[in-house]
């Protein structure tokens, strides 16, 4: 198979991606996968060894990026067995992020090297990232990072049931409001709330029944005056760090829009956790959609732009019914004690990835995109 190779002159640049589909077809399904391979060539940022032409299978993916006109979309490839790329551990699909409405392309890279190092202890599972130069049927198709699919599974989300009660079992839950879409790939259990599998749950009344009354009562927890007993059923910690995070970024869609997940690990003591992270396009001053009022901020993390989770669903009740000001003490503590090492760590893998956006992200969008209202200015909080 032929390998092609873009260099920017003067500029590292990653690894080329080459994936050619059967007979050059199309990609233009989210459901219908398209046989194909895909194989890796040497680039200059040391990743891995290279990979050689491997059958897989490949569909489209994304919410808003795949109903646009943009000219790059984001894709998901599935491999018959666990495959290793670019230092990632070995696994049997991966995702293609097209970073289209992105214009330095490294937000969400940045995001996650970002969670990996200053809250491991509480993240768990982050999706890993690589910048690649992309080859569709021979076509460049400019730089995309490849990805790790959030999904339940070894080296991902490690989670598993310890039995099968609908108590015992681990859950993966997706907060989505595109859901009121046709045709979409999941299974609802209430407002918004559905599990990226859908035959789990279609399957299983049982488990999607146990589901529905767990977020109910996590709910009417948060909605007592002066704060429920909600610690009981939400792992706050890493809540906390959680918010923290896309606070620092202002990410739009953190506020139980689309791509925030729930997880649940197998026995009917454990509690859920809010991750792992994803989707951060429309963050760092990336756009001028509305935000939450500044108003609404009443724990520490005030600016002139206002804030975007902290004064939404779960998180306003949990920080506005906090009766005792615990979980506000608590997010400010946290945040007195990551804030350095955070705007360190931000600061210095922009750099770090700097040269991959001043090389071939030039090339990244022949057309600016008109879809969204897009804003170069940073967040107040990475101001500070």
């Amino acid at each position: 198979d032929t390998v092609y190779h873009v260099d920017p002159v003067g500029f590292e640049y990653p690894y080329t991606l080459d994936i050619a589909t059967a007979g050059a077809a199309p990609i233009i399904s989210k459901k219908d996968p398209l046989a194909g391979t895909i194989a890796i060539a040497d680039g200059t940022v040391s990743y891995s060894k290279p990979l050689a032409s491997t059958p897989m299978e490949i569909r489209g993916r994304g919410n808003s990026i795949w109903g646009s006109k943009a000219e790059k979309k984001p894709y998901r490839m599935k491999f018959s067995s666990a495959l290793a790329m670019l230092d990632m551990p070995a696994a049997t699909d991966c995702v293609l992020l097209a970073n289209y409405f992105v214009k330095t392309l490294i937000r969400n890279a940045v995001v996650m090297e970002t969670a990996q190092t200053v809250f491991s202890d509480t993240m768990g599972f982050v999706p890993r990232m690589r910048f690649v130069d992309v080859f569709l049927n021979g076509v460049y198709n400019r730089v995309y990072t490849l990805g790790d699919q959030v999904k339940v599974g070894a080296n991902r989300l490690a989670i598993s049931d310890s039995s099968t009660a609908p108590a015992d079992k681990a859950y993966l839950v997706e907060v989505n409001r595109w859901i009121i879409r046709p045709k979409e790939e999941a299974t609802e259990i209430e407002d918004y709330f559905i599990t990226p599998k859908a035959s789990a749950l279609k399957s299983n009344t049982a488990n999607r029944d146990w589901l529905i009354q767990r977020f109910t009562d996590i709910e009417t927890e948060l909605g007592k005056e002066g704060a429920g007993n909600f610690a009981q059923y939400l792992d706050t910690n890493s809540f906390i760090d959680w918010a923290i995070l896309e606070e620092a970024f202002r990410n739009t869609d953190s506020g139980f829009i689309s791509s925030v997940f729930l997880h649940k690990d197998g026995g009917a003591a454990s509690k859920f956790k809010i991750g792992p992270l994803w989707d951060f396009d429309l963050s760092a001053g990336n756009t001028d959609l509305p935000g939450s009022p500044v108003d609404a901020n009443d724990v520490g993390l005030r600016s002139t732009s206002g804030v975007e989770v902290l004064a939404t669903n779960w998180y306003n009740w949990i920080f506005y019914n906090d009766g005792d000001k615990l979980y506000r003490d608590a997010f400010k503590a946290r945040w007195a004690a990551k804030a350095s090492t955070l705007k360190t760590t931000i600061l210095n893998t922009k750099d770090e990835y700097s040269d991959l956006w001043k090389g071939p992200a030039y090339g990244n969008r022949p057309t600016p995109p008109t879809t969204w209202r897009t804003t170069p200015g940073p967040t107040p909080t990475l101001r500070a």
